[in-house]
């Protein structure tokens, strides 16, 4: 038992125990209350959320506001990169056009 118990204090991934251990005097004292600190904060936090989690709280907030829009309150974007009537009239540029829209179409599901 005591090989299995030398094995894990030496082998663990929390830093804090094999240092403990091997530690002596006022530094031994001093990781142990370190170590004794972080497992009190840990299980502290964890009956915390719990305890939230049980209550199921349901916390529902609306709030409506209407603020008046200076002027001019509505702007038009023209996503339009191309003048249309143009692009019609001009016979390379009218090609291209038609076969980007024709790739998108059979791109597009």
């Amino acid at each position: 038992m005591k090989v299995n118990a030398e094995w894990r204090r030496k082998e663990t991934i929390a830093h804090g125990i094999p240092r403990a251990c091997v530690s002596h005097g006022l530094r031994r004292a001093l990781w142990f209350l370190v170590l004794f600190c972080c497992v009190a904060a840990f299980i502290l936090q964890a009956i915390q959320i719990v305890d939230k989690f049980l209550r199921h709280d349901i916390i529902v907030s609306v709030e409506l506001r209407f603020e008046r829009i200076p002027f001019p309150s509505v702007t038009v974007c023209n996503l339009n990169p191309y003048k249309n009537s143009l692009a019609r009239e001009m016979g390379s540029v009218k090609d291209t056009v038609s076969e980007v829209l024709l790739e998108r179409s059979i791109a597009m599901p």
